[in-house]
């Protein structure tokens, strides 16, 4: 299923490697969280358990209808040929500019709303993203 919504994701720009990076990263706060508080007899024990919401099978069908619906729109917009990935591409870049995200609430929030020091931590934390992600293309490119 996963593969199938990657599909979608434009090549270009490095945008499909960080998409299954974040996915890559999700997935494995999710198995060190399931080996935290569920270990096997003699395993390591961990003391980083990543908190995590809940939510109920019904919040979760109604997440899956809207991100079907939502594929759904975008694929059928792109067969008809009505838009381009790089039309989707603008469009989300306009949308998104003033977003920023807010690491304690773990939302996205209007950058023109915030306050001076979200916007600065929003900065120092987006710097630190993009220094860490080089450093790993730095390293996979030595190893190459």
């Amino acid at each position: 299923m996963v593969d199938s919504y990657l599909a979608f994701v434009p090549e270009e720009a490095g945008h499909r490697k960080e998409a299954e990076q974040l996915l890559a990263d999700e997935m494995l706060r999710m198995v060190s969280r399931d080996a935290a508080l569920y270990p096997f007899k003699g395993s390591m024990q961990t003391e980083d358990v990543f908190e995590q919401d809940f939510f109920t099978d019904t919040d979760m069908d109604e997440a899956s209808k809207l991100l079907r619906d939502e594929m759904d729109a975008i694929q059928a917009s792109l067969k008809n040929g009505r838009h381009s990935s790089e039309s989707l591409q603008t469009a989300w870049n306009e949308v998104s500019r003033n977003l920023i995200f807010d690491d304690d609430a773990q939302i996205f929030v209007d950058g023109q709303k915030a306050n001076k020091e979200d916007r600065i931590a929003f900065a120092r934390n987006e710097f630190e993203t993009k220094r860490d992600r080089l450093v790993i293309i730095f390293m996979e490119v030595i190893v190459i």
